[in-house]
């Protein structure tokens, strides 16, 4: 990482946009540069805290997008949730109107730490829907932690590419559907290289299983 980049991430981070730690931006931001990444995908976007590091890393090596795709949606962010609390804060605390603001600040934000459109594609849409690119360098899940994760994962981690990664969070959340995303990645010729944060950092190795 350069001296400038470096700059740049530490500025990102100074935003505490979110629940990202400087630990993991820091170690995304290596894994888009050891890959040489053109083509990134971020599911569960919220306002950037991981979203931003990704493209600022692109931006460093002028090449390459990241596809940040989030609903910004209360029901979508409810749906499959097995907690009351998680459904209530997403659903009440947050609403409608929170979601709306956190999309919003993503956009400043983006603006902000001088991510070009070049280099940021944004996808207001469910991960179920959004178009999936032919091939993935880098794939981080941060998106609804119920079955959707699940779901998520046998419908995007195929575009991942032979050295690829799969970066999931929060395998410990309630209802232990990331950690059955994380199952159904190894499956599908995964190999989990080390734990990140609250997740992991995956490799796809082998051919795709069924």
């Amino acid at each position: 990482m350069t001296p400038k980049l470096a700059e740049q991430l530490a500025a990102a981070m100074a935003d505490r946009a979110g629940w990202c730690t400087l630990e993991k931006a820091t170690k995304l931001v290596e894994l888009v540069l050891s890959l040489q990444a053109t083509t990134v995908v971020e599911l569960g976007v919220w306002m950037g805290a991981s979203a931003i590091p990704l493209a600022l890393a692109l931006e460093s090596r002028h090449v390459g997008r990241l596809f940040a795709i989030d609903a910004w949606s209360a029901p979508a962010s409810i749906a499959g949730q097995d907690e009351e609390v998680h459904r209530k804060w997403w659903g009440e605390k947050v609403g409608a109107l929170g979601h709306q603001r956190a999309f919003e600040m993503f956009l400043r934000r983006l603006h902000r730490h001088g991510v070009s459109p070049a280099r940021c594609r944004v996808i207001r849409q469910s991960t179920s829907l959004a178009d999936i690119p032919a091939q993935i360098d880098l794939l981080h899940h941060d998106a609804n932690h119920g079955p959707q994760a699940v779901a998520d994962i046998e419908r995007w981690a195929p575009a991942i590419r032979p050295g690829g990664v799969l970066v999931l969070d929060d395998l410990d959340w309630a209802g232990g559907h990331v950690t059955r995303a994380r199952d159904r990645a190894a499956e599908l010729g995964f190999v989990e290289l080390y734990t990140l944060g609250t997740g992991c950092v995956m490799q796809r190795f082998a051919r795709m299983g069924t």
